[in-house]
């Protein structure tokens, strides 16, 4: 089966500058028993070091497209305002525009696929360019659902972006309902992403729920029983997805600092500097900026805090974090459409007040969290296994299988 990949973002192990590394990791499962080809503009500007270990892991299939003009000047911070300008009262994104080069389109015809994979799927034209072939749009997540639910947080409020966030909104719709038109499957790592689509479609035989592949594994050994003092990891960036309950949650470790002098805070990433200078003075905090290797330095952890108060999809560092034996503190949006469930293979936290008693509680009760962290691993390597989300993938988009039930993944 010739399986044909079109994306913005060039695929690499740990997801460089993209929104999730699912594509690497579906095909990469695929690509031994079916013939792979990889299109990429790399808006994701992955160094030239990084594109040859792709294209050497796909088999030398993997090509970088040239951006039209349309597209440089597109993501050209001189001239996107008058792209804006432009476009104000056309409730089209403009990044939607992009086509493929004439040359691709013919390169990619006469190969002619069984299966075209559009990543993401705001990719109007590209689909429009190739819609006689069987494509299948790869979401990742719902964009309506995302605003909708932003504007229920204060971050949309404080920085003042409510017109903006509108104007988005009405674009992604218009997008999203015409993505219907040329596609035949649209796949989203999000339960209620695929329930909001369907409404934005009014249909619901066009859009699947497809659950998102763990990345890297490494083993690392999860006995909390013999434990004194625990490392607690928090990752992402300090933005509009933590913004509400890492503020919160910053204020309230301040305010327990007594119950934590056996815990040390790490944050990673340079934009948690604020965070770390505000904790520096009440607990055990470091700030590391960055690492080359991200799942080695999650190994140097027991815990990860997850305060996502924003978001919408699959969380891949929460996966991360899970899949490699970190016991996770969490939102419902950090654990939402991930196999695990609260109290018996994550801890899911209703207010971000109760971490500091729960953190007391690890140090109480060593084995139960033990357990925890133990379960959650193998919940993510099983239900989260590429090997099956790969197949999975091929049974929506080749086989027509709408009858998929999602209790088979997520237990």
């Amino acid at each position: 089966m010739k399986i044909i990949l079109i994306t913005d973002y060039t695929p690499t192990e740990d997801n460089f500058n993209g929104p999730s590394a699912i594509t690497y990791h579906i095909l990469k499962e695929l690509k031994d028993t079916h013939d792979v080809y990889i299109y990429t503009t790399n808006a994701n500007k992955v160094p030239s070091s990084m594109v040859q270990k792709s294209i050497k892991t796909f088999n030398g299939k993997l090509k970088v497209t040239s951006r039209n003009l349309w597209m440089k000047l597109l993501i050209s911070r001189k001239t996107h305002f008058l792209f804006n300008f432009l476009y104000k009262n056309n409730n089209i994104s403009p990044v939607s525009r992009y086509k493929l080069p004439k040359n691709i389109v013919a390169e990619i015809t006469q190969l002619n696929p069984d299966l075209i994979l559009v990543y993401p799927y705001f990719l109007l034209n590209v689909q429009k360019q190739l819609c006689n072939f069987n494509i299948a749009a790869i979401g990742p997540d719902c964009y309506t659902l995302h605003t909708l639910r932003a504007f229920q947080d204060s971050y949309l409020y404080y920085s003042k972006n409510e017109k903006k966030e509108t104007k988005h909104l009405l674009q992604q719709i218009t997008l999203e309902q015409n993505i219907a038109q040329y596609v035949n499957k649209i796949l989203l790592v999000g339960i209620e992403d695929n329930l909001q689509y369907q409404t934005i479609i009014q249909n619901k035989s066009k859009s699947f729920f497809l659950p998102h592949p763990h990345y890297n594994l490494k083993e690392k050994e999860i006995d909390f029983t013999n434990k004194e003092n625990f490392s607690v990891i928090i990752t992402g960036k300090y933005d509009l997805y933590t913004y509400s309950d890492i503020n919160a949650l910053t204020k309230t470790l301040q305010e327990h600092q007594s119950l934590l002098s056996n815990f040390q805070f790490t944050f990673l990433g340079k934009t948690w500097k604020p965070i770390v200078e505000q904790l520096s003075k009440q607990i055990n905090v470091n700030l590391i900026e960055w690492v080359e290797d991200y799942t080695k330095e999650l190994m140097k952890h027991d815990i990860q805090i997850c305060p996502i108060s924003l978001g919408t999809g699959t969380k891949g560092k929460v996966l991360d974090a899970l899949a490699n034996g970190l016991l996770c503190i969490g939102s419902k949006y950090a654990f939402e459409n991930i196999a695990v469930k609260h109290n018996i293979s994550c801890i899911q936290y209703k207010n971000v007040n109760e971490i500091p008693h729960i953190l007391l509680s690890i140090t109480q009760f060593p084995q139960k969290y033990t357990e925890i962290a133990q379960n959650g691993k193998q919940q993510i390597r099983t239900y989260h296994s590429p090997k099956l989300i790969a197949d999975l993938l091929l049974k929506l988009a080749i086989d027509n299988d709408n009858q998929i039930n999602i209790n088979n993944y997520l237990q």
